[in-house]
């Protein structure tokens, strides 16, 4: 699996986790993710590649709470609930 494919598979499991990712131009600020009442937003910066990107998001979701949850759910099999804004 090449970078690009690790990434989509990360931000595919992003979005069932709640969250919404957008690309911009953060004119030099980190990526990095924020929460909104029940939203959950994950802001990548287009300035940055592939690889920075893979790296945010894989940090990003493995500091989340609801992350181990889903990695036991997709392990055993059990379909990923996707996480629902209220």
């Amino acid at each position: 699996m090449n970078t690009v494919q690790k990434l989509e598979h990360w931000l595919n499991l992003a979005s069932k986790l709640g969250y919404t990712v957008r690309y911009e131009n953060l004119a030099g600020a980190e990526s990095g993710a924020c929460q909104i009442g029940k939203q959950k937003l994950l802001f990548l910066d287009l300035n940055h590649g592939s690889e920075d990107h893979l790296e945010t998001v894989r940090s990003i979701l493995e500091s989340d709470p609801t992350f181990k949850q889903a990695m036991a759910q997709q392990t055993t099999g059990q379909p990923i609930e996707r996480k629902r804004a209220a």
